[in-house]
């Protein structure tokens, strides 16, 4: 009897490393297709029962023509599964939760971002159909955990910033249940674009701060003009004012 039980554990645990190993390769390789990047993993953990899988060390590589080692490095992320669902025409995706997470947004040239060149890559990737595709599922809601981000390039070299964490509810599958691929490339937009709009922010009130700053000095150390040259001015400036972006402050030489 003895023999029997260690016999059944045994085979037990080699179904589940065999799995593991499985759904690892599965996930490196529909990720490296959606991405058109290396995408590589530490480990994997099922438990089949709790319907919980753990994704450790993953890591999506820049895409080519930009010189970090990463785009994306996360610590783990963890995917919880209602197995009740199993058997329904929509297996229901309760959370996914992304852990450890950096981020380094890479300028290479103005207006060319590595994080932009992966949306976009993702939102053109239509990989061929593959067994799995035939089940549908939904995505009930995610979250990210409080998260680092580097910039590098541009006018903010070197910067890294801290974001709080995140959680949000996700309308990925719903009301039509969607094939994993759709709803993997939905959270990937998602969360990157979330990603590039903070990046983008920073960087832009950065710009605007400097811009202010090395002008209102360059103004002070002018002496003041002739009241009728002031007049003048005065025009030039609101001409200049209805041609620059909205978002920029006024001009802040004369009042």
């Amino acid at each position: 009897m003895l023999t029997l039980i260690i016999l059944v554990a045994g085979l037990c645990w080699a179904v589940s490393v065999s799995m593991d190993d499985m759904i690892k390769g599965t996930i490196q390789q529909k990720m490296a297709a959606l991405t058109k990047t290396e995408v590589t993993l530490s480990g994997l953990e099922t438990d089949l029962l709790g319907g919980r899988i753990v994704i450790k060390d993953l890591v999506i590589a820049n895409p080519k023509g930009y010189h970090g080692d990463h785009l994306v490095r996360l610590g783990d992320v963890q995917v919880l599964i209602d197995i009740r669902s199993l058997n329904s025409k929509a297996i229901i995706i309760e959370s996914i939760q992304l852990n450890e997470v950096d981020v380094a947004i890479e300028e290479k040239s103005i207006g060319q971002i590595n994080i932009k060149a992966l949306i976009d890559t993702v939102e053109a990737a239509d990989p061929p159909p593959e067994p799995i595709d035939l089940l549908r599922f939904r995505l009930t809601s995610y979250a990210m955990a409080e998260s680092t981000l580097h910039l590098m390039g541009g006018p903010l070299a070197d910067k890294t910033l801290s974001l709080p964490s995140v959680e949000r509810q996700s309308n990925l599958g719903n009301p039509i249940a969607l094939p994993l691929k759709d709803v993997v490339k939905g959270l990937i937009q998602e969360i990157m674009k979330g990603m590039l709009k903070e990046g983008q922010g920073v960087m832009k009130d950065s710009f605007t701060q400097s811009f202010t700053k090395g002008f209102t000095q360059k103004i002070e150390t002018l002496a003041p003009p002739p009241v009728n040259l002031k007049a003048k001015i005065q025009k030039i400036k609101k001409v200049i004012e209805k041609e620059l972006p909205p978002n920029l402050p006024p001009l802040p030489f004369l009042p």
